[in-house]
């Protein structure tokens, strides 16, 4: 395997350890039982939900970007996948989830690609 070809192996095994990694984690989250929440909890779950998809497209927009568009794609039809999940599941399905879902799959391409933009030029190729 030539030094080219290897390195993109280790960048597509860390994008694809990230992201799934990731997803399982999210997955965990949004479809296991919902804890009582304090009377007065200042942070709406609408922030854990874009600050969750932001995470999620990071890792491709950063290590992957080509693949961006479809994976932002499916992340936010991910995410709907889970408010149908939630339904079966005990919690209640919300469309807002998705909309923050997708909020924050654009906020997190748009970091990722500021941050890309300040990496030395030959690791942003």
């Amino acid at each position: 395997m030539t030094s080219t070809r290897s390195a993109l192996f280790r960048i597509n095994a860390l994008w694809l350890l990230l992201t799934l990694g990731l997803c399982a984690t999210i997955a965990v989250l949004t479809l296991m039982p919902q804890a009582p929440k304090p009377q007065n909890w200042p942070v709406p779950d609408k922030i854990y939900h874009a600050v969750a998809f932001a995470g999620l497209i990071l890792p491709t927009t950063l290590l992957r970007p080509d693949r961006l568009l479809w994976t932002a794609l499916v992340a936010v039809l991910y995410g709907g996948l889970i408010e149908v999940i939630q339904s079966q599941v005990g919690r209640s399905p919300e469309l807002a989830d998705v909309m923050a879902d997708a909020i924050g799959v654009a906020f997190g391409a748009g970091a990722g690609i500021a941050l890309r933009s300040l990496l030395p030029k030959s690791l942003n190729s």
